[in-house]
């Protein structure tokens, strides 16, 4: 593993000012110890920085219980919610939009939109994975149904996740809905918007073998053709250049091939979350950076929605310097517990993984024991 300097790490990024007190001692001797050991006290001297008036003690402070929160006593933890008298996630609002926006992640306050201008919000402060985190809630709290407000389209929505919106609007219905949905779709089409023909093909559920996949209607696929200026073989052709990605997301095989894989991975690179892979690998399998990338996208997937909350504010550090120290190496293989078996050396997604890149295999035993 090269070695990782800490401090330089923690610059802030070229679009936004840095955050108060990113200097100071007091915040960035625990942050990097936090980044670079298991020490919980490191928690406690953030807590003691933030209580001091340290904006970016308490900015880290989210993560950072996270990360450590488990390992202090249950009457510490109590204590750690609030600066000054202040319930943590107010005090967070009242120092920075980007956390008034994630500090809420889990209520609504009675309006759906509310996570759709948050997860803006945050897009626009650079919290691709926070705000993809928020707009994939929107999503499943609104059905597709309310409308998407001007510009959505020029927001770094990852093309999975506006391919999802799309189908699910096809497939909402009431009143004219129907016929407005496919009239964007068209729009997006024209445009030759990869997230569209995501969408279509997901609706066509072509990542599925023909015998499952059931009733698909396929004169309102060849209308939403039509009305984009395509010939159903043109967009067969289209839609078919996607599947790989899609089979990402909406797999039938616990482990895909590395062929299937690294098409994938053609399609995705250019994702805000796809670099914490990138970087995962770049760091942890220098000599088989591909491999390791390859091996991970056949059995773990797209490595969307790695645990967002356990990554601190970009304007802290870097998703790319986070992702090279040994506290996001040790966050980014959490995300491979979630299938089962990889954790064992005798199961077959392991030795799967082992065909692939050996490095990563280990990397993933490494991390459950």
């Amino acid at each position: 593993m090269r070695a990782i300097l800490l401090t330089p790490l923690l610059a802030a990024p070229a679009f936004a000012d840095p955050v108060s007190g990113i200097d100071d001692p007091a915040f960035r001797a625990p942050f990097e110890t936090a980044l670079a050991t298991d020490a919980p006290l490191a928690l406690i001297e953030l807590h003691k920085a933030a209580l001091a008036g340290n904006t970016a003690a308490l900015l880290s402070l989210p993560a950072v219980m996270n990360w450590f929160g488990k390992d202090v006593p249950r009457s510490v933890l109590k204590q750690l919610l609030f600066v000054n008298g202040v319930g943590l996630v107010d005090a967070l609002a009242e120092a920075d939009p980007a956390a008034k926006a994630w500090g809420l992640m889990y209520m609504s306050g009675g309006k759906d939109m509310d996570f759709l201008d948050r997860a803006i919000a945050l897009y626009a402060a650079g919290e691709a994975a926070k705000g993809t985190a928020l707009f994939v809630r929107w999503q499943q709290e609104t059905q597709a149904y309310l409308p998407l407000p001007p510009g959505f389209f020029d927001l770094p929505v990852p093309d999975w996740a506006v391919a999802r919106h799309l189908k699910d609007r096809l497939t909402y219905v009431g009143g004219d809905y129907p016929a407005a949905a496919e009239a964007l779709l068209a729009e997006r089409l024209k445009l030759d918007d990869r997230a569209g023909w995501m969408g279509l093909a997901l609706y066509a559920a072509l990542h599925l073998p023909p015998e499952n996949r059931g009733k698909v209607d396929q004169q309102r696929i060849d209308r939403i053709l039509s009305a984009a200026g395509y010939s159903p073989a043109e967009g067969l052709a289209r839609m078919t250049e996607v599947i790989p990605a899609l089979q990402v997301f909406q797999r039938s095989v616990p482990v895909l091939s590395p062929e299937t894989a690294l098409a994938a991975m053609a399609l995705m690179a250019e994702e805000p979350e796809f670099g914490s892979l990138t970087t995962f690998c770049q760091t942890r399998c220098p000599a088989s950076v591909t491999a390791c990338a390859t091996a991970y996208v056949a059995a773990f997937g797209h490595p969307q929605g790695i645990d967002p909350e356990a990554q601190p504010f970009v304007s802290l550090i870097s998703q790319d310097a986070f992702f090279s120290s040994p506290r996001g190496q040790k966050v980014f293989l959490q995300s491979t517990h979630r299938l089962s078996g990889a954790d064992r050396a005798d199961s077959p997604v392991q030795r799967a993984l082992r065909q692939i890149d050996a490095c990563l295999a280990d990397a993933v035993l490494s991390a459950a024991q």
